[in-house]
């Protein structure tokens, strides 16, 4: 009876531990990513990433890699301190989002800024292939991805100018169904060149609109 009543103590300990570890487990997502612009735009595409958990999380050294169908094509990117913009810590807060953009189309010019001067939080290259691709987020643990987005220009509800944005965070990124293109309600000031051209639509670094 001692050694019953030591197992159920050990395995009601474990249990408590298993679901503490679970509570705190934070859950990062990606929940909308700009394909590509809008014809005689410069807007850099970007991905959206947010914290799901009540934690805030660290993303040093995580790393984002897009590919074409099954064919590597982006640049795979740490989040390393000599792609950030003046930033000092590399943190998602609890219920926030967090904005990562590439200018490979700019840097020639030696820009790298949406409308208005506006920046992301992190500027990394990566290239978010237009009709068929895959987004990998990567974590400094795991091997795996811990989130993975498989789009292609058949099912999924891609539509030039417009980002895609997923309708809630708690629904499975990676079923096409839950995604659809940004409206034209959701006017980003990062996305326009002036207030009478409107020429992308999106909310990056905000909390998508569903109504």
């Amino acid at each position: 009876m001692k050694n019953l009543n030591k197992l159920k103590t050990i395995l009601q300990s474990y249990y408590w531990l298993g679901l503490c570890c679970g509570i705190l487990q934070a859950e990062i997502m990606i929940t909308e990513f700009f394909i590509r612009e809008a014809d005689s735009t410069e807007v850099p595409q970007y991905i959206e990433l947010y914290n799901t958990s009540d934690t805030t999380v660290s993303i040093e050294n995580w790393a984002i890699k897009t590919y074409d169908d099954t064919v590597h094509t982006g640049i795979p990117s740490q989040f390393i301190e000599d792609h950030l913009v003046g930033i000092n810590e590399i943190n998602i807060y609890p219920k926030s989002y967090l904005l990562i953009s590439s200018c490979l189309q700019l840097q020639s010019s030696g820009g790298c800024s949406f409308y208005h001067n506006l920046s992301s939080d992190i500027w990394v290259p990566f290239q978010l292939p237009k009709s068929e691709g895959k987004i990998l987020l990567f974590n400094n643990i795991d091997i795996e991805p811990i989130d993975s987005i498989t789009y292609n220009s058949t099912t999924w509800p891609i539509i030039d100018g417009h980002s895609l944005r997923l309708h809630h965070p708690d629904l499975d990124n990676s079923e096409s169904t839950n995604w659809s293109p940004s409206p034209i309600t959701e006017r980003s000031e990062r996305l326009y060149d002036d207030v009478n051209t409107v020429r992308n639509f999106g909310s990056p670094g905000e909390e998508n609109s569903f109504r």
